[in-house]
């Protein structure tokens, strides 16, 4: 139990450590193979600065309940080598960096970052995940027929005509399959994929100069041609002014609402960008938005619940020419003709003399309601 500590010692042909305790004092290492066995089920504590890693061939990390006790994250980086990489999937954050090199990854894991170029990364995983993805200059990502790779938060991705990124599975029958669960617009150029399904609400863009054989889920349009629609939705009470926010890119020609409730008050036109809507019954809505350019439509559906309103329903009484609400409360925004009035958000408003159709909402942290 007690640990271990190492000086004076950066480079290593084989480290093996064994239900132990080890400190590094140098935070970059270079080995050839590093191995943690774990078979009794404690822990394996590498406890120090955040550790790097260059160019270890072969990392075995056998147990499930592994932990890297470092302060900072493990690196690993790989130039001009080929490696194998036994990850486990319980660990503190790994980054890989891979320049001209061969990586082959084995058992599902998890990435915080994985950065190449000019290299070969082979998946033979059921379902890994990386967090971050950033590849230049011809790196070639392979995945094992059948397998899944998880793209999460950040993905990078930049390819020329001379240097094309590749996207292509090893070995035969089914495709290998990018999953992005998350809702993001990507887009690329000069990739060449092959055997490569995308998978998720992500819009993933190939682009005109990219070949794309026997693979599912890529566009293959201008970066500028592609109908990305999106929305935000704020207030879901019954009674309260839903405002929606149409924040949809590749600029539309039109749109199209469906707010998923037949005996919904429409304030403004159906085709309106940020239309305003009322609830009346609590449960859940599913919206959806369709965004039309050149006769193609692109579809966006979102879930919302509509949830009861404590709030009472004031009126607006007027003196002189200001405008009051009939009851105080946290918040408040005047309209005119259903469209807000900028910077009117207290309990009266002067209105001028001016015509149109006034009305006021007030609102608390999660619900407004608007006046007759």
């Amino acid at each position: 139990d007690n640990p271990f500590t190492i000086v004076n010692a950066n480079s290593f042909k084989k480290l093996s450590i064994t239900n132990a305790s080890v400190q590094f004092l140098d935070t970059s290492i270079t080995l050839k193979e590093l191995t943690l066995n774990n078979a009794n089920g404690k822990a394996v504590n590498l406890s120090g600065s955040a550790l790097s890693l260059t160019n270890v061939e072969q990392v075995n990390l056998n147990g499930n309940s592994i932990l890297w006790n470092i302060s900072g994250d493990v690196i690993l980086n790989y130039t001009g080598v080929e490696a194998t990489l036994n990850l486990g999937s319980n660990l503190v954050p790994v980054k890989v960096n891979a320049e001209n090199a061969t990586i082959n990854f084995n058992n599902d894991f998890t990435l915080e970052a994985l950065e190449a170029s000019q290299s070969t990364l082979y998946f033979n995983t059921n379902n890994s995940t990386v967090n971050s993805l950033n590849l230049t200059n011809g790196t070639i990502f392979s995945i094992g027929t059948g397998k899944k790779v998880n793209l999460i938060e950040e993905i990078q991705i930049q390819s020329t005509a001379a240097e094309k990124v590749m996207f292509t599975r090893h070995g035969v029958g089914n495709n290998g399959v990018l999953y992005i669960p998350g809702r993001m617009f990507l887009c690329f150029d000069h990739l060449t994929i092959q055997n490569v399904d995308v998978q998720g609400s992500t819009f993933v863009n190939a682009g005109t100069n990219s070949s794309i054989a026997e693979s599912a889920g890529w566009l293959t349009k201008s970066c500028n041609d592609v109908v990305y629609p999106d929305f935000q939705v704020e207030k879901v009470c019954i009674g309260s002014l839903v405002k929606i926010s149409n924040i949809s890119l590749g600029n539309p020609d039109s749109y199209q609402w469906d707010f998923g409730d037949s005996n919904v008050e429409n304030l403004t036109p159906s085709n309106n960008a940020n239309p305003s809507i009322i609830y009346n019954n609590t449960g859940n809505r599913v919206i959806t938005l369709r965004a039309i350019k050149n006769g193609e439509t692109s579809t966006y559906q979102k879930t919302v619940e509509v949830v009861s309103n404590p709030l009472a329903k004031p009126s607006v009484n007027l003196v002189g020419n200001n405008l009051i609400s009939s009851i105080t409360s946290t918040g408040y925004q005047w309209y005119k003709n259903f469209e807000p009035i900028e910077s009117a958000t207290q309990r009266s408003f002067n209105y001028l003399g001016n015509a149109g159709a006034f009305s006021v909402a007030i609102s608390n942290n999660n619900c407004n309601i608007i006046s007759e």
